[in-house]
């Protein structure tokens, strides 16, 4: 017990210190890759002005610098040492209340089902998005249960399906998502902001 408690303490004092340093520290799973390689760029090419991130962790820190050439914003509800500056300490639930910023993108990967665990916390927080977002701006999810997103944003009835259009003209996003780790069934959807009719 003890051990595992020292293992741990070294490899968190290593992997701050490597922040501390500006060194990189990726998860290395086919999700994130998928996210930092393919989406990242694809993000960029858009050329958006403003980002939000939300949630933070020491394997997201170094994301802001994929984006050099806007403004990088995070959002997180709990403290973190790896929030930099730009940074809403709040739930993606209650955003509209931190700030009057619209961004061009917002992610939100990872955080449905790690913290967004039910379906009145997902709707509120996709209705805070919508606010947050400018017209013909896009919302990345990624998420590893993709039964509440379908039922949101996918399926014919879905509640959301007029507030963000779902993009199927990406590399393998035909179906309307893409699934990037087939071993926890990480999935990514890609949406844009539509005017309500």
């Amino acid at each position: 017990m003890l051990f595992r408690k020292l293992k741990s303490l070294a490899y968190n004092l290593n992997v701050y210190l490597k922040f501390l340093l500006g060194i990189p520290t990726p998860l290395n799973t086919p999700d994130r890759a998928f996210l930092e390689l393919f989406l990242f760029d694809w993000v960029n090419n858009l050329q958006p002005k403003k980002i939000l991130f939300v949630g933070v962790a020491y394997y997201t820190a170094h994301y802001r610098k994929r984006f050099s050439n806007c403004k990088f914003y995070t959002c997180e509800k709990r403290f973190t040492p790896y929030a930099l500056k730009n940074h809403f300490r709040c739930s993606i639930q209650n955003i509209a209340s931190k700030t009057s910023i619209r961004f061009d993108c917002i992610f939100l990967n990872g955080v449905i089902g790690f913290g967004l665990n039910d379906i009145d916390q997902i709707e509120t927080s996709l209705l805070q998005i919508y606010s947050q977002l400018n017209l013909g701006g896009h919302l990345i999810i990624g998420v590893n249960d993709l039964s509440f997103v379908k039922s949101l944003l996918l399926d014919e009835s879905a509640k959301f399906r007029h507030h963000f259009l779902v993009i199927t003209e990406l590399p393998g996003f035909r179906t309307g998502y893409y699934l990037a780790n087939p071993a926890n069934n990480h999935t990514f959807i890609v949406c844009k902001k539509s005017a309500l009719l």
